[in-house]
């Protein structure tokens, strides 16, 4: 008499020697059989597909990856996403002969440069123990202005105005202040901005900044 049993391999990181001694088996007239399993995890294939994402910082861009299942078994897929400022549904469940979608979510706190740009991967497991991997790139440009504050103002007169300035970062900031009147082109040297050049904001909090104009 012979019993047959699926032993499902499901490894969480790269090792190219996974091992276990062993393992006991127990059979019903009170003996035991002794298993060793042995197995290697490399590195997946990444797709040709690259998903690029390109928003201005402090904002956020989402795309769609379509997963067709061609197999006859339901699958629930728990995505593994790597990279800081990408996100995306804990899982997904894609039926036997159907597509869906799935989207990911690039949200970046800091910007990039033209040689420094925000990577990442995500990885979809199979029920079969293969997975598909797509690579991921993000680039973020300045971020865009939060509002304008249309005042009007008597002439010869000063206008003290408080701006709130949020700190989305977990660590302290310190921001540069740049005071600049656009328009005219020539001013009278009479108007003018003054204020603190910097302000410092603790992590997740906000300040109040207080800016001076003269007419």
């Amino acid at each position: 008499m012979h019993v047959d049993f699926t032993i499902t391999f499901h490894p969480a990181q790269h090792n190219r020697d996974v091992r276990y001694d062993n393992l006991i088996c127990d059979i019903e007239d009170g003996t035991q059989l002794y298993l060793t399993l042995t197995g290697a995890c490399i590195p997946a294939t990444p797709t040709k597909e690259v998903l690029n994402f390109v928003c201005s910082v402090r904002s956020k861009e989402t795309r769609s990856l379509t997963l067709h299942n061609k197999t006859g078994t339901l699958w629930t897929l728990v995505p593994v996403i790597e990279g800081e400022y990408f996100s995306g549904a804990e899982q997904l469940v894609v039926e036997p002969g159907q597509h869906r979608q799935y989207e990911v979510t690039y949200q970046p706190l800091t910007m990039t440069t033209e040689n420094r740009k925000h990577n990442g991967s995500i990885f979809f497991p199979l029920p079969d123990g293969t997975g598909l991997l797509y690579n991921m790139t993000g680039f973020s440009d300045q971020p865009r202005p939060i509002g304008t504050l249309p005042i009007d103002i008597p002439a010869k007169t000063q206008h003290t105005e408080t701006l709130r300035v949020h700190n989305w970062l977990r660590v302290p900031q310190r921001f540069i202040v740049i005071r600049e009147i656009l328009k005219p082109d020539r001013p009278d040297p009479a108007t003018n901005l003054k204020g603190f050049d910097y302000i410092d904001v603790p992590g997740l909090s906000e300040r109040e900044y207080t800016s001076l104009r003269g007419v």
